[in-house]
């Protein structure tokens, strides 16, 4: 029997043979890896695919999103796949119960867009770190596979398109990605109101956290750099969507070129998100905090194992001797 040509013809040849196909993205799922697994999903499912399980936590910021009912919380995966597959992340990231699933399944795939996915890590590996997001990625697997357009699949694919390109903010939005998403438009969505839910809709506890963050935000070496952090108290009871767009508000301060927002989780566990304008590649800056960390040039982020302290004076550190090239050539 020939061989698949292609990591697209593979993929698909394998998820046909399985009995069982698990999707996941990496445990705290943004619109980029919800979308684009719900969609890869959906897509398999049309093209024959009898079992494929997404499991994720999708929270109020995405609770309407089409098949975000089917999703399974991540503690209940369990049991044998015959194929997994990692969207928008790698497997270094995976929830508890989902890296044990993941590990034990007879074939595992990727499809991602960050450079600091290893490809080698899987036996199906889709990496382009030139695309705009990972469901630009999956659009292009449909038009491979012979998938059509509906208004469901281009809403799930929608909310990756304006979440990982900020609304198509971000330096890695090309000709093709407005290419793209007219297609996606022109399937009838309400693309306002997808673009207002994902990126800028806030619950009150959301409100509240943006206030903390944004009113205790240091600006160091002379406002380049701004860096902030919310205490445990100020996180209890709400989620990680509360959290979602403090980060890019503080980025978008005159003067600043790279941000910083620390979140503890648990008493020595901080995760880290940056952001840069230009020049600054946090990507490899989140690697300096904590090896497994990693993302995009202009938006990563990392898990330490460290206090909130710890982090956050790790953190100002890296972020300083980056910049320093910056406040030198400014002079």
């Amino acid at each position: 029997m020939a061989q698949p040509s292609t990591p697209s013809d593979a993929l698909l040849a394998a998820a046909r043979a399985a009995d069982r196909v698990l999707i996941t993205g990496p445990l705290q799922v943004d619109g980029d890896s919800l979308g684009a697994s719900l969609a890869l999903a959906r897509a398999l499912r049309s093209l024959g695919v009898a079992r494929v399980d997404v499991t994720g936590h999708v929270g109020s910021r995405y609770g309407w999103l089409p098949d975000a009912e089917s999703l399974i919380p991540e503690p209940d995966v369990s049991g044998l796949y015959d194929l997994a597959v990692v969207v928008d992340g790698d497997r270094t990231r995976l929830a508890p119960a989902v890296e044990i699933a993941f590990d034990s399944a007879r074939r595992t795939a990727i499809v991602d867009h960050h450079v600091s996915t290893e490809a080698s890590a899987y036996d199906i590996a889709m990496v382009d770190v030139d695309v705009s997001s990972t469901c630009a990625m999956v659009l292009d697997l449909f038009d491979t596979w012979g998938v059509p357009l509906d208004r469901d699949l281009a809403t799930l694919l929608y909310t990756g398109f304006v979440f990982d390109t900020g609304s198509f903010r971000h330096p890695s939005t090309a000709p093709g990605t407005h290419h793209m998403a007219a297609r996606l438009l022109a399937t009838g969505i309400d693309h306002s109101d997808i673009t207002t839910r994902v990126l800028f809709e806030r619950s009150v506890p959301g409100l509240r956290l943006m206030s903390h963050a944004l009113g205790r935000t240091r600006l160091l070496a002379d406002g380049v750099v701004a860096l902030s952090w919310l205490e445990p108290e100020e996180l209890a009871g709400t989620t990680v969507d509360d959290t979602e767009g403090i980060i890019d508000l503080m980025l978008c301060t005159r003067g600043v070129s790279a941000a910083v927002l620390l979140l503890p989780r648990g008493e020595a566990l901080t995760k880290v998100s940056l952001r840069s304008r230009h020049l600054i590649d946090v990507a490899a800056l989140a690697r300096r905090l904590w090896h497994t960390g990693g993302g995009h040039a202009r938006a990563a982020g990392a898990m330490v194992p460290q206090s909130l302290d710890q982090t956050r004076d790790a953190a100002a550190q890296v972020l300083l001797e980056a910049v320093r090239p910056l406040r030198a050539s400014a002079k």
